[in-house]
């Protein structure tokens, strides 16, 4: 009866630890921690893995089946990937040549507007861009933009070029132009 009530009433654990109700060994509590922990660890990887298929197949009866299994007969299917998420958002710059000119065009995916610098480090055979000519530009959210043309010089060669560029996210004439003033978010007495 007194080992009934100290139960009851909270006793010492064997890692000296007060508990309420049934004391459980800290052994079974680490190992159902883990087990906790293996598997969430397993599940997450086990999603990860798994490549995303779509399985297209004439059932039994003739009719077309789409499916993410694989066919349970010797049926002929046709396997498809499917998108495994969103594609992570990236700034391009690439140049192609027209006729005699080259032609440098920026790709923005993002959904913001993206400052882009471009250096020229090797120009061979091609015209130089003016000296007052700016090689920075604001590139507008989700769009292809033609940046700079450059015309080949003569039919000496293949124009040789090698570039660098820089891209920060954001305008940088953006400013802040709220419909009210600010409110600060504590009271001023």
């Amino acid at each position: 009866m007194k080992s009934d009530a100290r139960k009851m009433a909270g006793s010492a654990s064997t890692s000296g630890r007060a508990c309420l109700g049934r004391c459980r060994p800290a052994i079974y509590l680490r190992s159902k921690s883990s087990a906790l922990l293996i598997s969430a660890i397993l599940l997450g990887i086990s999603g990860i893995s798994l490549p995303q298929a779509l399985y297209k197949y004439r059932g039994p009866d003739g009719e077309w089946v789409f499916t993410d299994r694989a066919p349970e007969t010797e049926a002929l299917a046709e396997v498809r990937d499917l998108p495994s998420g969103l594609k992570k958002p990236e700034v391009s710059l690439a140049y192609r040549l027209v006729g005699r000119k080259i032609q440098f065009h920026a790709t923005n995916n993002f959904h913001a507007p993206v400052e882009l610098v471009l250096v020229l480090d090797v120009l061979e055979n091609v015209e130089r861009p003016p000296p007052d000519q700016s090689m920075d530009w604001l590139l507008p959210p989700r769009s292809q933009t033609e940046l700079l043309q450059l015309d080949a010089v003569g039919d000496v060669g293949v124009p040789d070029i090698s570039y660098r560029f820089l891209y920060l996210l954001g305008d940088p004439n953006a400013e802040h132009r709220p419909h009210r003033p600010y409110r600060a978010p504590f009271s001023i007495a």
